[in-house]
């Protein structure tokens, strides 16, 4: 029986690996994008909000899971979910949005009430149901191919509080447990940051259709770099492990054990 949980602990392990799509990108800069602090828990930071370009992207293996063309994508374009680490380049997995941020503390994943906003927030205001994923203008209204500074802040504003702001409290990027203000370079009026970020919530809020054709988001996560997601580019999503095939992957592990000390005994 040991012998078995061990053999079926490497296979686990093995099919687990061959399974994992890596990420290779080079981080470019933030554009648009406009300098704010983030205050997360009583502690404020500096940081860039705004659309994260990332350079000579490719996957690994080549998938196609970001429509590679010659297996390499010149330039993506990103939103951080991750405001306690910084970005460099290097890489990533692949994973379901519910896989992210990955770094388990101080919050840990999403909730699925929080996936659910995030999708809903990228539908109707980076892309209002046209799927033309476009930020959306709150001055008119409208949604805008090149967005300026402020707008791209603000939406990155809004994601950071949907997926850092104590799951069941109220959303306002003024207030909680996160919040954003503008307080650096590239905004037009730093005062508008936070009521512009409230704005697209409370448009994501006052969706309430049932249709169930909501984007499909993809995250890139990694326990020393800076978690992005994306839209995905095909429409595929990356599965989330199944909770019996973790079990089956721990029992396994506690069966390599045991047979290795048994058999140095």
């Amino acid at each position: 029986m040991r012998y078995v949980l061990a053999v079926t602990a490497i296979l686990l392990l093995v099919a687990a690996s061959a399974n994992a799509i890596t990420v290779h990108a080079n981080w470019y800069n933030v554009t648009p994008g406009a300098g704010v602090t983030v205050n997360y828990d009583g502690s404020p930071e500096g940081t860039v909000a705004g659309v994260y370009v990332f350079h000579n992207v490719w996957t690994d293996p080549d998938q196609g899971w970001l429509g590679e063309v010659n297996g390499i994508i010149p330039s993506m374009q990103l939103f951080c979910v991750d405001i306690k680490q910084n970005v460099y380049s290097g890489t990533w997995t692949l994973a379901n949005l519910a896989s992210a941020p990955e770094d388990p503390a101080p919050k840990g994943v999403m909730s699925a009430n929080q996936v659910t906003e995030v999708k809903r927030l990228f539908d109707v205001c980076y892309g209002p149901h046209n799927h033309g994923y476009q930020i959306l203008d709150t001055g008119s209204g409208a949604s805008i191919q090149y967005a300026n500074a402020s707008d791209a802040a603000a939406f990155q504003a809004a994601l950071w509080e949907i997926v850092w702001e104590t799951d069941g409290n109220t959303l306002d990027v003024s207030q909680g447990k996160l919040s954003v203000s503008g307080a650096g370079w590239g905004l037009t009026d730093t005062n508008s940051l936070g009521l512009e970020a409230n704005q697209m919530i409370a448009y994501m809020l006052a969706d309430t259709r049932t249709d169930p054709n909501l984007p499909v988001i993809n995250a890139w996560v990694d326990t020393s770099n800076q978690d992005q997601i994306l839209i995905s580019p095909n429409g595929r999503d990356i599965p989330v492990p199944e909770p019996l095939t973790m079990a089956g992957l721990g029992m396994g592990i506690c069966g390599l054990v045991t047979y290795i000390r048994k058999r140095r005994s």
